[in-house]
């Protein structure tokens, strides 16, 4: 199991999206046939959009190549939200790996 917290920022001319506008568009970019998604958490910190993906995988270089897709896909899908970064997360935070923000 591994908890990726992808970070995303919003114009300042722009909505900020609502949590479950963005927990939806995450979904979409997910591929489930190879990543198995168990839990999304979004948090909305003044212009911040934090999320957290908690997926099944094979290896952090599969999680991290996801977290990439998954940040690209979620910035072209919402106007104004830039994808910023992201930190993977493994056992008790103890390996954590990322970029960003």
């Amino acid at each position: 199991m591994y908890a990726v917290e992808l970070y995303f920022s919003v114009d300042a001319h722009g909505l900020e999206p609502g949590a479950e506008i963005v927990d939806a568009s995450v979904r979409r970019q997910l591929d489930t046939d190879r990543i198995r998604l168990e839990h999304v958490r979004v948090r909305r910190v003044g212009g911040l959009v934090h999320v957290v993906v908690f997926v099944s995988a094979g290896s952090t270089a599969e999680v991290r190549q996801v977290a990439q897709q998954v940040g690209d896909g979620v910035a072209a899908d919402l106007a104004h939200v830039q994808f910023s970064g992201f930190e993977i997360w493994t056992g008790e935070r103890l390996d954590t790996e990322g970029v960003g923000p």
